[in-house]
Order: C-alpha cells, then sequence, then structure tokens
C-alpha cells in the first residue's frame, strides 16, 4: 500500500534463477525503503580533493569529481538536508498545544480517532504526539542548509580550471559550457508543504581533452560557490566515472552473461557518446593487475534531441547511447573494477560462488524484519524495533461486521476499505490470534487481498522445492534456526501461521489485518484501532492454496 510520508517505523547455476526469483518477488514484502538517503558513497579522498561527506546542512557540499567523456569533468553536489531525527520522550512544557487533524469515527460506539496531533511550541511544529500514553514525539522534519544557485551553476563564468602539469590548462581557464541535470534526493512534508533536497551533477565541457596522469584544480567563482574547491588526481586506472556502471552486488564466476554497462547523459548537454571507446580492461582491485581485456560494443544508439524535444522516442531508445561490456568468459574469483582508459574506473565488485547465497541471505532479512509481533534486533538483524501488535502487550484486534463491510457492493479491492472497516469495525468483539504474519511495505497491514502476501509463501516453498537438500542447509539466521525445519520454510510458517490462528469456525479466513487508516505513528506505539476484514471467496481459495502447498 502507500507508503504514507509521515510513516516511519524508526523509522542473495541452477540454483542461481531460483534464487533470483526469491529477490525479484520481495517487492511486496521488503522493509520499506528509508526517505533518508545516505552521504555520498565511495568518497575517493586520495584522488579527489575538497570532496566532502555528511548531511548537506550548510553550504552545497561536493561528492566526487570524475571524468563524464575526454573533454568534460562531471561534478555531484548534494544541496540541503533532511536529518533524520528517531522517536523519543515528549517532555511537555507550559503553553505546547495540541493541534488535531480531522476526527475518524470508527465502530458502532462513535468512537473517533486523530490520525494527527501537532504538537505546536512557540507558534511552530515540534512533531507528532504518539503512542497510548501520550509520551512520544514524532520530530518534525526540518529543511536545513543552502539551495544551489542554479543561475551560478549554470554560468561558465562560475568555474575555473587549472593544472599544474598540464599545459592545456595553464593559465586557468573557463569551460567552454555547462551542462546539469539535478534530482530530488529526500522528500518530506517540512512545515505543512512537500520540500526536498536534490543532487544535482554539473557537467564542465572544457577547451581540451583532460590527459591521464595529471591533476586539475577546479575553482568557484562567485557567491553561490560551495564551501571548498576541489582537485582530482586523473588517475583513469582508479578514479571512479559514473559512466561505467557494474552490479554492485557482484556476479558468480559461472554466470553465463557477466555484462557491465558504459553510458552517460548530460543532463541538459545530452549524449556524451563514448563512442571513442573501443577496449576494457578487467583488473584486480588491490593491485590494478589487468586480468581480462575485452571489446566495447554499442547496444542502443542515443535518441536524436529532435525525437527527445518532439517525445518520438520509444521505451526502447535512451536519450544517450548505451554501450556492453561483456566478460561472460573471465571467471577466476576476486575482487575487480572495469576500467576504460582514458575514462576511468567502474565501482569494485565480487566475482565469488557466493554471491547469489549472499543476496538471499540479505533478501530474507526483508522478510524477517517485516515480521509483526515479535522485537526485532541482534543476534537475528541489526534492525531494531520494540514487539508490536502482540495481545500480550494489551493491543486488540476487533471484528467487523460483513454486512456492513460489503455493503452497497463495495469489493475489497475498491479504494474504500479503510472507511468500510471504520464503518464495519465491532467495537466489543477482538481475536487474540490476530499476531504474526508479514507488514507490507511501509504499512503494518497483514494480508492476503489485496496485498498477496501468500504468493511470497508460494515463492519460499518454490524455492525450497526446486532443491530440498540446498535449502536444508542454508541458514537465514532466524529465531526458529535449528529447529529441523528448513529455515526457508520457517519463513514461509510465519506469515501462514497467522491466517490459520484467525480462521473462522466454518473454514473462512479473513482477507486481512488492516487499521483503519494509513497508519501514522510508529507501529510500537500505535494507537489507531486495527480489525480484521472479512472473509472473500478469494481469500479462502488463496489460503487453501498455499496451506496445501
Amino acid at each position: 500500500m502507500f507508503a504514507f510520508p509521515t510513516l516511519r517505523d524508526n523509522a542473495p547455476t541452477s540454483r542461481r534463477w531460483p534464487i533470483v526469483l526469491f529477490i525479484a518477488a520481495l517487492a511486496h514484502s521488503a522493509s520499506a525503503q528509508s526517505p533518508f538517503v545516505a552521504p555520498y558513497q565511495g568518497l575517493q579522498p586520495e584522488l579527489v580533493a575538497g570532496a566532502e561527506d555528511g548531511l548537506a546542512t550548510g553550504k552545497p557540499k561536493i561528492r566526487h569529481v570524475y571524468v563524464a567523456d575526454p573533454s568534460t569533468l562531471g561534478l555531484v553536489i548534494d544541496a540541503q538536508a533532511i536529518p533524520y531525527r528517531p522517536v523519543e520522550p515528549y517532555v511537555k512544557q507550559a503553553g505546547d498545544e495540541i493541534r488535531e487533524s480531522r476526527p475518524l469515527p470508527f465502530g458502532q460506539k462513535g468512537g473517533t480517532f486523530y490520525r494527527s496531533r501537532a504538537i505546536v511550541r512557540d507558534g511552530r511544529v515540534l512533531g507528532e504526539l504518539l503512542g497510548p500514553k501520550e509520551d512520544h514525539v514524532y520530530p518534525a522534519y526540518r529543511l536545513e542548509g543552502e539551495a544551489l544557485d542554479l543561475a551560478w551553476a549554470d554560468a561558465p563564468a562560475s568555474y575555473s580550471i587549472f593544472s599544474p602539469d598540464d599545459p592545456a590548462f595553464q593559465p586557468a581557464t573557463a569551460p567552454s559550457a555547462v551542462f546539469r541535470k539535478s534530482k530530488p534526493e529526500v522528500l518530506e512534508y517540512v512545515d505543512g508543504k512537500q520540500r526536498s533536497t536534490f543532487r544535482h551533477e554539473i557537467f564542465l565541457r572544457l577547451t581540451h581533452a583532460l590527459t591521464p596522469g595529471r591533476t586539475y584544480q577546479i575553482t568557484f567563482q562567485g557567491d553561490g560557490a560551495p564551501r571548498t574547491n576541489v582537485s582530482v588526481a586523473f588517475d583513469d586506472t582508479r578514479l571512479r566515472s559514473e559512466a561505467i556502471h557494474v552490479n554492485l552486488h557482484g556476479y558468480h564466476p559461472a554466470d553465463r552473461e557477466k555484462i557491465a554497462l558504459a553510458s552517460q547523459w548530460l543532463g541538459s548537454g545530452g549524449d556524451a557518446g563514448l563512442t571513442g571507446f573501443r577496449r576494457f580492461q578487467i583488473v584486480e582491485d588491490r593491485t590494478g593487475e589487468v586480468v581480462f581485456t575485452g571489446d566495447i560494443k554499442r547496444v542502443v544508439a542515443a535518441a536524436t534531441p529532435e525525437q527527445i524535444a518532439r517525445r518520438e522516442w520509444t521505451s526502447s531508445e535512451l536519450p544517450m547511447s548505451l554501450h556492453a561490456l561483456d566478460f561472460s568468459k573471465f571467471q577466476k574469483p576476486g575482487r575487480y573494477r572495469v576500467v576504460i582508459q582514458g575514462l576511468g574506473s567502474s565501482a569494485p565488485f565480487r566475482l565469488d560462488a557466493d554471491v547469489w547465497r549472499d543476496a538471499t541471505l540479505v533478501s530474507a532479512r526483508g522478510y524477517l524484519n517485516q515480521r509483526a509481533s515479535i522485537a526485532l534486533g541482534p543476534p537475528h538483524t541489526t534492525f531494531r524495533r520494540p514487539r508490536n501488535f502482540h495481545p500480550d502487550d494489551g493491543f486488540l484486534h476487533h471484528l467487523t461486521d460483513p454486512k456492513i463491510f460489503f455493503s452497497g457492493g463495495a469489493t475489497l479491492a475498491s479504494h474504500n476499505s479503510f472507511q468500510r472497516i471504520q464503518a464495519s469495525l465491532l467495537d466489543d468483539l477482538t481475536h487474540p490470534g490476530a499476531w504474526g504474519g508479514w507488514h507490507d511495505a511501509a504499512d503494518y497491514d497483514r494480508s492476503i487481498l489485496p496485498q498477496y502476501h501468500t504468493r511470497g509463501v508460494h515463492i519460499l516453498l518454490d524455492l525450497h522445492d526446486s532443491d530440498p537438500a540446498y535449502y536444508a542447509g542454508l541458514n537465514l539466521n532466524l529465531p526458529e534456526s535449528g529447529n529441523d525445519i528448513p529455515d526457508i520454510l520457517d519463513e514461509a510458517l510465519w506469515c501462514m501461521e497467522l491466517f490459520r490462528r484467525i480462521q473462522q469456525a466454518d473454514g473462512g479466513v479473513p482477507s486481512a489485518v488492516e487499521s483503519i487508516e494509513h497508519p501514522s505513528e510508529p507501529s510500537w506505539l500505535l494507537t489507531q484501532p486495527t480489525a480484521l476484514t472479512p472473509p472473500t471467496r478469494q481469500s479462502c481459495h488463496m489460503y487453501a492454496a498455499a496451506a496445501a502447498q
């Protein structure tokens, strides 16, 4: 379901393909993606001086400088930040005001629930009041730092490039043109409005081609400049270029296709081209030893600027050309990089027999970390979360009246399911067995319909059946590990046991365990009423199929 911006839950041959299917299947149940983007990954201080880590809470920060094509330098710049602050105890102060949202009615006794209760202090929203005891606060988001001055960024006069060892850049010279592409990074509600931080890539088209082995200094001119000037040592065997793309997870030696890609879109500058490069190398990451060489082959031609302007290009075309770097014949395990002489290096990648096993382990923790009703943390996962949705903690799962829920001919897949839960919730009838299962995406619902969690069960079971001996020995580090049941089946059982417990005496299986609206509180502090939605023929059929398997 849609992940509301206010929601935070503090806030891995023949075996390869089944595992890949397992990874792909996680789209419905993997841990919610955090909207707080980590600082730039892969700083290279030995080559790029002046690049900075940390949130851009002041002036924009340079993250990386690289070669985008032989005569173009690329600058990665982050501007502004929305710092993450976790849920914390609320210490009430005199004068604090609680502003409640429109109340949501629910149940047969006239109950109301306020989805948002903002704490206002000194005229500004401090955060959201949380918890059954109203003793926690989720701090409001704050947009910090300076936005990049785009007029400054797009002006060639804002930059000066000098090289102490390349005569072509003596004296210092301005770029002949500047191109840019910008994308939102973090999008959140700040003071009631959606605000975003940005990652900008600035491309400086130079008057001469860059020479490997030389150093280039970039000085920023004018009031819109970032905090520091930068310099880059153009070691084309080590300097990472954003134009060279590899599978960062790695490759299995026996993979029939091991392919890297080369492409570079310069935003307002269009396609970088890269057609002049003919050969690539695979080098050992630590020593730089060349272990493989191959041809660079263009596989997609760039759409023309006229096609792009008229939007006549198709989904099989790109605004930039795409080149394949095939090293499928190389099978020696190790840690490597792809190098294109005159352009740069890829990020390091692994080539070993455990890459898909490791992906399976990481993916399995997507299921584990979405479990409801247990405390999460070491030794099974580094993600920490208190136990939630458990009746022993006083949490109630209400029943619903099917006649009211299905009145008006509404179907479960309609957009009115929350309103129907609100109207049909039975205040005095609860189910003590409605704990467990997997939370869905960033919401807390556990569902056969409409989220199809039993699909995940089928995939886990299909994987097991594809190679029972292998999966019997695969340790997923679950709380149940060591119980003489393969871990992959234990994970499937965690989902199925919820629906087995809530199956009705007549055999009907409730479709979902769902709140009365999109939740706006951490799961372990949820005060929002939650209910079981009634069975349907489809939910019963789907449960029966998964249970039978």
